[in-house]
């Protein structure tokens, strides 16, 4: 469980940030934009207000993977950290860049029709075809 203020950061250690909100709705995402910035089948993710995010140290880039919204990374070490859709005042934070991300539990997948058929998680989660 998390006590606040919540912290995290990169892969390099380059990048540290800040939450003072509690992660919120989570899962994972098997979009393929989210496949090909991490490399991986799948982004564990957790929501939180854009508000509550506050970087502390590092280079942020900034990849405006499509029109619906940019994702940021850490420019030393490549970490994706998180994604924004404009018009939202909420953040898709890369969920294990927390410092404790066992804390934040998937509670679904999304965008699962793209996932990959090589790649199954033996939960019972959830998995909508689009974003759930």
């Amino acid at each position: 469980m998390f006590s606040l203020p919540v912290f995290g950061g990169c892969a390099c250690g380059g990048v540290r940030y800040r939450l003072d909100s509690l992660p919120g709705e989570s899962g994972y995402c098997h979009c393929r934009i989210c496949q090909k910035v991490s490399a991986a089948p799948a982004i564990p993710w957790a929501m939180v207000p854009a508000s509550a995010l506050h970087y502390l140290s590092g280079d942020i880039g900034i990849f405006h993977s499509s029109a619906r919204g940019e994702r940021r990374f850490c420019r030393a070490c490549g970490t994706p950290l998180e994604y924004r859709e404009q018009g939202r005042d909420e953040v898709g934070l890369n969920s294990v860049t927390l410092d404790q991300p066992e804390a934040v539990v998937p509670q679904k997948h999304i965008w699962y029709a793209s996932h990959l058929p090589w790649f199954e998680l033996a939960d019972d989660l959830p998995r909508f075809a689009g974003e759930g």
